[in-house]
């Protein structure tokens, strides 16, 4: 997940450029309260289950 940060704008975007912000509001909502002027983060989302952290599999679109 990549996430892009320019003049307020926060977008989640996967690595074929799919916008999933909408589906991780979350964590772009908490990117925006950094109030960076823009920023371009790499980064990985993974869930949390009961035996551990595994990737999220359908955002690797």
């Amino acid at each position: 997940m990549q996430a892009r940060i320019d003049g307020g704008s926060v977008k989640l975007l996967t690595r074929s450029g799919l916008d999933w912000s909408a589906g991780f509001e979350p964590a772009a909502r908490s990117l925006k309260a950094l109030k960076l002027p823009s920023a371009l983060i790499d980064a990985e989302i993974v869930v949390e289950t009961e035996s551990g952290f595994e990737p999220r599999g359908p955002v690797e679109a």
